[in-house]
């Protein structure tokens, strides 16, 4: 990952992983994107419908964000008007704080790269044999990279796996089905799935040092 033992972001790692994700995209689009993109659609079926369905930067945002406001809640009620709050809802609470902010934040850098790059969905490959990069648009069909539900993905995976380094494998490997789900699907380019990861984990690790920085109680 990109964090130092102290949450600061190392910025020669964070370099060196954008300029792995540029070459890594810049070669799939040129070369493997297609067969690649043809391979996995075989495997198409309810099980890729279903993940991608889930794995919505909206609906986990909502889902998190939903999560850390009744913790906090309990949070305050309990020390209000009852027991002190237990450990598990402080951490219940960090953590919802945490992915929300993560998945709010991917969705957000997702969104601005779709506009500004443009690119084609590969639906109208399939349907028409058409391929390109016709930036700025904000029609879906030209919204393809990066993935929107990759990045989000990765951006809530990867920090509960920051969080909670002991779950940070099962995390990662939940991730990246996600993101071949939407290949399998046929919303989006090999390439696109590449960015969208990368998206997420810069998110994720951005999150992790901003909210190191703005208190100590946010460190877990």
């Amino acid at each position: 990952m990109f964090l130092m033992h102290d949450n600061k972001i190392s910025w020669a790692r964070l370099s060196l992983g954008i300029a792995g994700a540029v070459v890594i995209c810049g070669a799939l689009v040129i070369w493997f994107d297609k067969p690649v993109f043809a391979f996995i659609r075989e495997f198409d079926g309810s099980w890729a419908r279903v993940i991608s369905a889930v794995s919505n930067f909206k609906f986990l945002a909502a889902l998190f964000g939903g999560a850390f406001l009744v913790t906090a809640v309990m949070r305050i009620w309990r020390r209000y008007f009852g027991k002190p709050p237990r450990r598990w809802l402080r951490d219940a609470n960090i953590t919802a704080l945490y992915v929300a902010s993560s998945v709010a934040l991917a969705g957000i850098i997702a969104f601005v790269l779709k506009v500004f790059i443009g690119r084609m969905r590969p639906v109208l490959w399939e349907a028409l044999g058409q391929t390109g990069f016709y930036p700025p648009r904000a029609e879906w069909v030209f919204n393809s990279m990066p993935s929107g539900h990759t990045a989000a993905s990765f951006a809530a995976l990867c920090i509960f796996g920051l969080l909670w380094p002991r779950y940070r494998i099962p995390a990662w490997i939940a991730a990246t089905i996600i993101g071949v789900s939407r290949i399998a699907v046929g919303a989006h380019w090999p390439s696109d799935v590449v960015l969208g990861a990368a998206v997420g984990v810069i998110s994720a690790a951005s999150i992790r040092t901003i909210f190191a920085r703005i208190s100590r109680k946010y460190a877990v």
